[in-house]
């Protein structure tokens, strides 16, 4: 955060897991629960600690920090009692739903916290999720649920197995700006998120659908049996600015997303391909086996 305390989220199975001034003190239950913390800048002094869980399985995967300090976290639960406060969503749809939570600075109190999910199951994965400069959130994540909540979508059905899903909320958290699946008739999983240098919203994942969205594409096909994706929405989420594939002969799996003060966009992943794309290469053919890779995109990932 600002005064350089480290924050982090997670999940554990031990029900004498320290807290200190938490949100709920005591474990849920079920195999694990979700937890909070904030250590002081040496790491020396716990500051906040909480569970944050019912009595099923629930995973803090991550979380984001605003200017003022408020958490932006999210994760999986298959509680049907998970802590909820001013929820859009007040109950699980069904079978594993993903969660989103607003806690302020101190972890004390959760200033919002719903489910988010249809009847079949929805997962949230690590890097899915952003503050916005107003308050609010982006998330994302996939889901194989065919009632997943829709509001304003720019796709409105799923269009067949596990499609990604991409959704924004505003900044008291009990309304959508957006919400919107991504996806073609094979399976896609949304994995990061960020924003651009004009406020657009990027998302990565992985994708199998040779009918997956394009728009100005770097990469228009499919070029294996899954690629990685990527793509850049307006903040509305009405437009799909650009959308490319980007892989080779056989599996890519992106990890992260960050932009830099110049506005390119650095992906992260793994890759199994031999013919992987590679430009101004450090090492321009694979070690064998998976290999990790690193991407420099312009910021409308047009090369």
């Amino acid at each position: 955060d600002a005064a350089g305390n480290l924050c982090m989220s997670g999940w554990t199975n031990s029900t004498d897991f320290p807290t200190v001034n938490p949100i709920q003190g005591t474990y849920g239950g079920g195999s694990w629960d979700a937890i909070l913390v904030k250590l002081s800048a040496d790491g020396s002094t716990l500051l906040s600690s909480s569970y944050l869980g019912g009595t099923a399985d629930d995973w803090a995967n991550w979380m984001d920090l605003d200017a003022a300090g408020n958490w932006y976290v999210n994760g999986n639960t298959y509680s049907t009692d998970f802590p909820t406060a001013n929820p859009i969503q007040a109950a699980n749809g069904g079978g594993w739903d993903l969660f989103l939570a607003k806690v302020n600075p101190g972890l004390t109190a959760l200033v919002y916290s719903t489910y988010l999910g249809g009847s079949g199951d929805d997962w949230a994965w690590w890097t899915c999720i952003r503050a916005d400069e107003s308050g609010g959130m982006v998330a994302s994540g996939y889901t194989n649920s065919s009632d997943f909540p829709m509001r304003n979508p720019r796709q409105a059905a799923n269009a067949g197995g596990w499609d990604a899903v991409l959704v924004r909320l505003n900044a008291a958290g009990d309304d959508f700006v957006f919400s919107t699946y991504l996806g073609g008739t094979a399976s896609d999983y949304g994995y990061a998120i960020e924003f651009d240098s004009d406020g657009n919203i990027v998302l990565c994942g992985q994708t199998g659908s040779a009918d997956f969205p394009v728009a100005n594409a770097l990469q228009g096909t499919l070029a294996g049996s899954s690629d990685v994706f990527v793509s850049r929405v307006d903040p509305s989420g009405a437009s799909l600015l650009s959308s490319t594939f980007f892989g080779a002969g056989a599996d890519e799996w992106p990890t992260d997303l960050r932009a830099d003060r110049f506005g390119n966009l650095h992906l992260v992943g793994t890759t199994n391909s031999r013919a992987f794309p590679t430009r101004f290469a450090l090492q321009a053919t694979r070690g064998g086996g998976w290999d990790a890779f690193v991407t420099r995109f312009d910021g409308a990932v047009t090369r």
